[in-house]
Parts: C-alpha cells; structure tokens; sequence
C-alpha cells in the first residue's frame, strides 16, 4: 500500500499500524478518521457501519486495530468479536472497543471476547491514539513512544477503577 512504510530512528523500515473503524455513526467515523489521519504512524484502510460488513473487511483488509463500536445494525460488537474468534484467521487484530455502553456486564464480556481495551464515548482524541500505539508497543518494543493517558484502559485497570467507583459511591 502507498505510503505505508515509516522509517524509525536507525532506518529501519516501520509499517504503519492500519486501522479498521467500525460504527454506524457517520460523524464518530469522521472524527476518528481525521484524528488517526494527522499521525504518521495510522494509517486508516477501511470504515464499516455494521457488523457484517465489519467482519468482511477484517477478512480482506486485515487491519492491524480494530476500533469497534457495540451497537451497530445486523451484528452488534460482540457478535462481531465472538465470530472473529471463531474464524481461522492469519493474523487477529486487536479490538479496542469505543462505545458509549458503560455497563460492567457488557465490558466485562467485551474483554473475555479479546478486547484489548475499551474505550467509553465520548473520548479524548489522544488517548485513543496512545491505546492503538500501545497495541503495537507490546510487539514492537520500537514502534513508538506511548504518551500516559488515564482513562478506560485494558481489563485489569478497567476493574480497578469500577471497584473503587463501586466502594466510593
């Protein structure tokens, strides 16, 4: 793909993290393209707005990241996870679900499917920039400088922070 490839700090050749948005809301597609858009190291492949059409375009693009909203027309998010889970696919990508479905069921079943991280609507630009590079550092101590952001993270904090919600409230 044209203009995929990045080069690092010592040449070496980096492919751009491609990207996968998945919402049947226009206006949340359009904001997240042009966010990832603006950094060099996203590089948006396709967009779906529902579940269907998400699982064909994993199959054909094979994006790196998923971000992957929960309600959406014919299969809803986690329909969409629990078939990729079931597909024998080359290579998985990683899901970061973004929704707006803060129920602790709900996320609790998102991670159990493989999300890697869940992030609630509405949500701070950066902060879904860092979650998909942070995706990538894990395999590629390399890839890029991960700037901290606290919000919804991976499982492990997500539960933490509902606890300490639960016992403060």
């Amino acid at each position: 793909m044209e203009g995929s490839l990045k080069y690092g700090k010592k040449g070496d050749i980096m492919q751009k993290v491609k990207v996968l948005v998945v919402d049947d809301n226009k206006r949340i597609v359009s904001l997240l393209k042009d966010v990832l858009s603006r950094d060099e190291q996203m590089q948006v492949v396709g967009t779906a707005g529902d579940g269907e059409e998400a699982i064909k375009m994993i199959t054909f693009l094979k994006p790196d990241v998923v971000l992957l909203d929960l309600i959406m027309p014919k299969i809803d998010g986690l329909g969409v996870m629990e078939r990729l889970n079931h597909l024998s696919l080359e290579k998985k990508p990683k899901i970061i679900v973004v929704s707006a479905i803060s129920q602790e069921s709900v996320t609790e079943n998102a991670f159990s499917l493989g999300a890697a991280y869940y992030i609630l609507k509405p949500f701070d630009n950066e902060m879904v920039i860092n979650r998909i590079k942070h995706t990538r550092v894990k395999k590629d101590r390399n890839f890029a400088k991960v700037q901290k952001v606290n919000a919804y993270e991976s499982k492990k904090e997500y539960m933490e922070r509902n606890l300490e919600t639960d016992v403060t409230n």
